[in-house]
């Protein structure tokens, strides 16, 4: 995402990275905010690590990574090499927590914790007056709804109604239905969400 000066890799799944360079520049990012800690949310960041590190994208200074905790030891582990030291020059990880907030520029991010089978959040991110909020993955819940309020775009993950594995009443998803009864409990609710699209 990009506004108020920054520019803030959301999500950093497989495959985003090179998309990510479709965009903008990565040595141009204010900031990497990643959640949950599984593969589909960030297994790029090793790609990041050999773009910044070997690939000739060398920040001027560590991105901030705000993520879980524990999400340094992720690209670590898949390192070949003993001494990983050189990631201090490449990321400064930042551990997220329920209403963790920072600025970068003119943008505001929020972080939500949400209920999901491990650390999880959603976010809140203004600029100027425009709201996009992110459920990352979430079970039902009424944290969402914080960052959901009032805003102009509301990019939700909803899965079919099944329960992965888990119990019945441990919805580790939203469903479509329950993406939209998020968006509506919002004050005025939200403006768009991702299922309006065509």
């Amino acid at each position: 995402m990009r506004g108020g000066g920054a520019e803030v890799w959301v999500d950093a799944g497989p495959g985003t990275f090179a998309e990510l360079q479709r965009h903008t520049d990565p040595t141009r990012l204010s900031a990497i905010w990643v959640s949950p800690l599984h593969a589909d949310h960030c297994a790029d960041l090793l790609a990041a690590v050999y773009g910044f590190a070997y690939g000739g994208l060398a920040p001027g200074a560590p991105v901030p990574v705000y993520a879980p905790a524990g999400c340094a030891r992720a690209p670590r582990g898949l390192l070949p090499r003993a001494d990983t030291g050189f990631l201090d020059g490449v990321f400064a990880f930042r551990p997220l927590e329920d209403g963790h907030t920072v600025r970068h520029g003119g943008l505001v991010l929020t972080s939500r914790a949400v209920r999901h089978d491990i650390e999880a959040y959603g976010l809140r991110a203004e600029c100027e007056g425009r709201v996009l909020a992110c459920s990352g993955d979430s079970g039902p819940c009424a944290a969402l709804t914080g960052p959901a309020r009032d805003a102009d775009l509301f990019l939700c993950r909803a899965d079919i109604d099944h329960t992965d594995g888990h119990r019945e009443s441990e919805q580790m998803h939203l469903t479509p239905e329950g993406a939209g009864n998020t968006a509506r409990a919002g004050r005025r609710g939200v403006r768009r969400t991702d299922r309006d699209r065509p």
